[in-house]
């Protein structure tokens, strides 16, 4: 693994980190847990599906090369 593909890792995961941040902030009307500001929703989901997603396929991508 070259550098490239450890950091399209990391950004897949904090993709992931945020995915579920939203998804709980989506039952608590917008209040984010674990840091108590109000953002999220389903706004916060539907960014982090594109980050989790472009950094998953980066990472596969820049592996089998």
């Amino acid at each position: 693994m070259n550098v490239a593909s450890v950091l399209m890792l990391l950004v897949g995961l904090f993709g992931l980190f945020l995915l579920v941040m939203g998804l709980l902030s989506v039952g608590q009307a917008g209040n984010m847990p674990l840091f108590g500001i109000k953002f999220g929703g389903w706004f916060l989901v539907i960014v982090s599906l594109f980050i989790a997603g472009g950094g998953f396929v980066g990472f596969f991508r820049m592996r089998r090369r």
